[in-house]
């Protein structure tokens, strides 16, 4: 299924605010499975079951996964949106199957794979770029990768050529996990209210929001009171 606009913004929404911890998990899959990038998943869940939708919990859910799991023999990593032993299981699993093979096989190196329950319990798949505002870097590239891997491995060397370097890499991986902390607090119960209305038009989309607030955050960024804050450790 095609996402209507308010399911990519959603989407991509989903994947700016938690990307830190969506790079972490794609380290720690390539790492242990010996699994490249292109082969990998994310899977989003926005339908509230019982209770809140897992993706707009605090923290968020998410799942990294191998995409061959999800087309291949018994298919072990299926999610369990098609409930099986219904009557629209065997049309609805043949069409997810179908667009998730057509996306897969159309992958780069610089997007995700992503499959997503939209909050009216439909389903989508899409291929995610992002692109560093500061070094133009694709997010989801080979280089970023790179860059987390030797950042968690104490080695911030290959952070300033991704995300900028007009301060030391340490820094500038700080100032961003703040500004996404900040952005999380701050956003998550706008992309709630998003979902559940299904209008996220134009100049009130939440896309257009976040950009506002990051100019806003980026600007108290360069003020001294941040850097007084920073150096008394309350940004933690």
């Amino acid at each position: 299924e095609k996402a209507t606009k308010g399911g990519q913004d959603s989407i991509l929404s989903f994947v700016i605010i938690n990307y830190y911890d969506i790079m972490k998990e794609i380290v720690r899959i390539t790492q242990d499975k010996g699994t490249d990038k292109q082969e990998l998943v994310l899977e989003i869940d926005f339908f509230a079951n019982k209770g809140s939708a897992p993706s707009l919990r605090d923290p968020a859910e998410f799942k990294i996964g191998i995409t061959s799991r999800y087309l291949e023999g018994d298919r072990p990593d299926e999610p369990d949106w098609f409930y099986k032993g219904t009557n629209d299981y065997d049309s609805n699993i043949k069409v997810f199957i179908a667009v998730l093979s057509d996306r897969y096989h159309r992958m780069t190196s610089d997007r995700l794979l992503t499959v997503t329950r939209y909050a009216s319990g439909s389903s989508g798949v899409n291929r995610i770029f992002l692109m560093s505002e500061v070094g133009g870097t694709p997010l989801f590239s080979d280089d970023a990768l790179d860059a987390f891997v030797r950042a968690m491995n104490n080695d911030d060397s290959r952070l300033e050529q991704v995300f900028g370097n007009n301060s030391n890499a340490i820094t500038v991986r700080r100032d961003m996990e703040m500004r996404d902390r900040m952005l999380q607090q701050i956003m998550r119960d706008r992309m709630l209210q998003q979902i559940m209305s299904g209008q996220p038009d134009g100049d009130t989309s939440f896309l257009a929001d976040m950009a506002r607030l990051r100019e806003s955050l980026d600007a108290f960024m360069s003020t001294d009171r941040y850097h007084d804050l920073v150096k008394k450790r309350k940004w933690r």
